[in-house]
């Protein structure tokens, strides 16, 4: 798995938890 797809999926859920 890349680190970078991996840093989007999470930044993803991080703003939806966020949010």
């Amino acid at each position: 798995v890349d680190p970078f797809v991996c840093d989007i999926l999470r930044c993803s859920l991080n703003r939806k938890k966020s949010i």
